[in-house]
Parts: C-alpha cells; structure tokens; sequence
C-alpha cells in the first residue's frame, strides 16, 4: 500500500477520485460483492451503503398462473445495478411461508422503495383470484411485524416484533401497482364496470333469492377489491402510493363509486399511521374481519371450482396440509381471536348469511373427509422425504377434481385402491410438519424476548 495514502480513510481507494470510486462501488453491487468491501473501512462502508440500499428499488412481482410460482423479488437504480440483498423469489405455496422463509434480515427502511406489483388474475380461470388471494396476504404476513403469538391479539408494542426478514419496523415508500388488464369488464348494455371472478357473499345472498346482482359490476366484491384490501395491514411506512390499472382510471373514481375513493383514501393513511396493527382495537379488528371473510369465501368456492388453477391449489393445499393449519388456522378466519383481556373477538362479525354458513360446514367436513381418509399420499406427508414428491406427482399429475363431480369419485376409488398394503403411521401433524416445527421455534424466541426485555426493564 502507498504510504501517502495508507492513512487515508479509503486506503488505497483514497487515490482515485469520488467519480471513480463511485463506478468501483456500482460493479462491486452488480456482480453482488459488495458487503465484502463494506468490511474494508467505516468511510468504504459509509459511500458504498448508498449503492446498496438508499439507491435501489425492490420489486416485488404477485404474478398469478396455474402453477402458482413464487413471488419474484428484483431490485434497480439509478445507475442501473442489481439489490445486493441476494432475495431472487419467495415461495408462498405454504400457509407456513413465513416461517419456512430463510430470508436474513435487511433494512427494508434504507432502501429508496419497495414496488409491489399485483398481476390480474384471469377471469376465464376464476382459481387464479383465489391464488392471487393467498399470495397477498401470505406476502404481507412474510413482510410485515408480527404478533408475539399468533392466535392472541398484542396488549401492547411489546407484543410486535420485525418481521424475520426486517431487522426493524419500519418500511419505505411503497408503491402498489395493480398490473395488467382484465380488471374490468363490460356488462348488459354495453355498461361497463368491475370484473368479479367469483361472486362474493352479497351477490351470493341476492341470487339465492332471485333478486338481481346490484354488485355484478360494481367495485364491492370485484377482483381489484378482493386482492387490495389486504393491504390495509401496512403501517410504519414513509409514504404509500396506489397505482391503478389504466382500465381503471378510464372509468373515473366517481364511476368505480364510494368504495374504491374510500380505500384509496385509507391505504396511505394507514400506512403512516406508527400504532402498529392490531392496537387500534376496532378498526383493525374490522380489517381483520374483511380479511377472514375472505379467506373462508375463497377456500369455500374453492371446492368448487373445476379450471386448471383450481385443480393444482387443491393439489397445493393438500400437500402442505397440517394439524395446525386445520385446527387452529381455518378456525381463527372463521371466528375470529377471542381477546381475553377485552373478553370480545377479534377479527369476526356477521359475515355470512345462515345458508352460507351451512353450506361452508358441510364443505368442510367433506374436504376433512377426503383429506384424511381418502388420501394415500397423508401417511407418506412427511415433507423432509423424497418419497412426498414422488406420491404427488403419481397420484395427482393434474391437481384435485372439484367436489361432487364424477371425476372426483373416480379420483378417490383410484387413490384407495393405490394405497399400500401396509401403509406406514400418519405422520403429517403438528409434531412432523416442518412449517409448525419453526414456528414453534420463532415462537420460542419472541418469547425469550420478552422476557429479556422485561427482566432489563426491572433491572433498570
């Protein structure tokens, strides 16, 4: 090293001028060998961590389609380099996905912004609604500060903590765009409107009693409603922008009605807002409530539905079923959080008519049925073994059949008559599956926390 520069605070580096250490940092951040330098010096480390993360956008891509991919996670700049933070997809198949998640934690809140892109589902293929669905909000719960326990409401900040792959509450500007076409559609008359993939609860209820559809092609219950009010969960964000589908604009707010002006105005609210969700009592257990209907609707009509993307979620649902997700995970949407120190329910009101609520029962004992005595691949569900993968790809090349179809008595006869004559015990249950095995380990820690910071608390 020259002496005339060894003591600079940039090493050798301190020979070259900011312009060209400027292009040195921007390649190290392209071919992804940035964090080594950062280590080099705290003046390398204060000029690259620009180039690292207050440049940079992360982009993450909900692209719906039969085979469900994961989400994909890219990131750009103004000078035209890759995110260093090593995040290419995340994988959502799971209702344990962010627990299974190895994502290390980064600093979400000193990146420029987070661009969340939510891609149309296909009306023709009304599963893919359902799929984008479960991406959402499987992607905000991987995303956003979590509960200290997953079936109680927090009492307090005490009970929030950074989501795993955060290392703090706090996100950044976030811009959710609403991509693609197919958001709207034409109705009787030439009128245009809203497209509804699958009817929501109220249109149900009115055609049930013959009466017209007043939500056909309204903003209530449509594809955009469904898929963007989940993200009323946000909070901590600098800012939040909502772009929507040109379609859209064409239409006019005043057309799309109360509703979609009011959500606009709620999202980047909310977003600001620093009382974490679920501290706000009322209006979030309203959200919630939103939220949870949806899920049951969705995993209701789900049974139903006879399209290619339909076939492989319930081919995916069952492959990562557990004790857990059928005990305690389908419950909670159902009935909400019973919050003892309130002595109320969080997260549920009247949201199906009585015949609804009949008709989702009944489905749920007939999928409970098949999933538990018809399957052979449920002795094998241990997912750590290859043989899992292997029954699947025998059993079910094409996904599940909807219920009550001929092809779905066919798939059953043929699954029994498959099974082995000797099958090994079930194993696919709390204590085996993998997803409640990190779980219970993220718990463990969160918990760890609170004592420690407790103890630090009375020791001060």
């Amino acid at each position: 090293m020259d002496p005339s520069t060894a003591s600079t605070p940039w090493g050798d580096l301190g020979r070259l001028s900011g312009e060209l250490r400027e292009k040195i940092y921007q390649e190290c951040v392209r071919q992804r060998s940035a964090p080594a330098l950062t280590r080099a010096s705290r003046a390398i480390h204060h000029e690259l961590d620009h180039y690292q993360y207050e440049d940079y956008v992360l982009i993450f891509d909900l692209n719906v389609g039969p085979e469900m991919p994961a989400v994909s996670v890219h990131g750009s700049s103004s000078s035209g380099g890759s995110d260093s933070t090593h995040i290419t997809s995340i994988d959502l198949r799971s209702h344990h996905a962010r627990d299974l998640d190895e994502t290390p934690a980064i600093p979400f809140e000193r990146f420029k912004a987070i661009h969340i892109n939510v891609h149309c589902p296909d009306a023709g293929d009304p599963g893919q609604l359902i799929q984008g669905y479960q991406q959402v909000t499987r992607f905000l719960d991987w995303l956003l500060p979590q509960w200290a326990e997953r079936g109680a409401v927090p009492r307090g900040p005490h009970d929030i903590f950074p989501a795993r792959c955060n290392t703090s509450l706090n996100l950044p500007h976030v811009h959710l765009r609403f991509a693609g076409s197919g958001w709207t559609c034409t109705g009787p008359g030439d009128r245009k409107g809203f497209q509804h993939s699958i009817h929501g609860p109220r249109a149900d209820h009115l055609l049930s009693r013959n009466r017209d559809n007043i939500y056909a092609l309204s903003f209530q219950e449509g594809d955009l409603m469904v898929l963007m009010m989940p993200f009323r969960r946000i909070r901590h964000a600098r800012s939040l922008a909502v772009e929507l589908p040109r379609e859209v604009g064409a239409l006019g707010l005043a057309a799309a009605g109360p509703a979609l002006q009011g959500l606009m105005e709620q999202l980047p609210r909310l977003a600001r807002s620093h009382t974490d969700f679920g501290l706000n009592w009322d209006s979030d257990s309203f959200i919630m409530s939103d939220e949870n209907k949806w899920h049951t609707w969705l995993n209701f009509r789900l049974e139903a539905l006879s399209a290619k993307t339909a076939a492989q979620l319930r081919r995916t649902q069952l492959y990562y079923w557990c004790d857990y997700y059928a005990t305690a995970v389908i419950p909670m949407y159902r009935t909400g959080i019973h919050d003892l120190q309130r002595n109320a329910v969080f997260g549920t009101q009247r949201n199906f008519t009585r015949r609804q609520i009949k008709d989702i029962n009944w489905m749920i004992t007939l999928h409970s049925r098949y999933v538990f005595d018809s399957d052979p691949t449920v002795a094998l569900a241990d997912l750590e073994h290859e043989p899992v993968q292997m029954s699947f790809d025998q059993f079910f090349p094409d996904g599940i059949p909807a219920a009550m179809t001929l092809e779905r008595l066919v798939w059953m006869l043929e699954a029994i008559n498959a099974m082995p004559e000797n099958p090994p015990p079930r194993t696919h249950n709390i204590l085996s599956c993998p997803g409640c095995r990190r779980y219970r380990e993220h718990q463990q820690e969160r918990r760890e926390t609170l004592v420690g910071n407790v103890d630090l608390e009375n020791s001060s």
